[in-house]
C-alpha cells in the first residue's frame, strides 16, 4: 500500500472568503472515522497522509489491475453554514489531491444549517478502458 496526501481549503462566497475553524471529518469508504481536524485562519487544513494503492510506474497505469485510487469521504461543519459532505474523494499514491470546499451560508438553527449537502465524486478516466486509435487510410 502507498501513501497519498489530501489537501483541504474551506472557502464560501465563490472563493472570495476563507473559512477558518471548519471541522473537518475524513472517513474512509465504510464510515470509519480516520482524522478530525479543523482549519487555520486561511481556510486550509493539515496536508493528511492517507492511504492509496501503490503505484509502482507512473507510464503503466493503464495495465494496473484493480483501483487506480482509493476513496475517501469529506465532512465539513462550520458555524453559519450548511455541512457539506464530499463522498468518493480519490487519493493517489504518491501525489497530493486538492479539495476546495465552497461553504453555503446558512442561518443558524435553520433547515439548511442542519441539513448535509452531499456531493458525489464520480469516477476517474482510469475507471473507463482506453480503446486503441484506430488507423486512418489514406485520402
Amino acid at each position: 500500500m502507498g501513501k497519498g496526501f489530501l489537501k483541504i481549503q474551506t472557502v464560501a462566497e465563490s472563493g472570495t472568503i476563507l473559512v477558518n475553524r471548519t471541522d473537518v471529518t475524513i472517513t474512509d469508504e465504510n464510515n470509519n472515522t480516520l482524522y478530525n481536524v479543523y482549519t487555520d485562519e486561511n481556510g486550509n487544513a493539515p496536508d493528511i497522509s492517507l492511504e492509496a494503492p501503490d503505484i509502482i510506474h507512473n507510464e503503466e497505469m493503464h495495465k494496473m489491475q484493480g483501483p487506480h485510487y482509493a476513496k475517501y469521504n469529506v465532512l465539513c461543519r462550520a458555524d453559519g453554514y450548511r455541512p457539506v459532505k464530499y463522498e468518493g474523494v480519490m487519493v493517489f499514491s504518491t501525489s497530493t489531491s486538492i479539495l476546495t470546499i465552497e461553504l453555503e451560508p446558512a442561518a443558524a438553527n435553520s433547515e439548511a444549517a442542519q441539513e448535509v449537502k452531499r456531493i458525489i465524486v464520480s469516477g476517474h478516466a482510469l475507471d473507463r478502458p482506453v480503446e486503441p486509435e484506430k488507423p486512418q487510410r489514406g485520402q
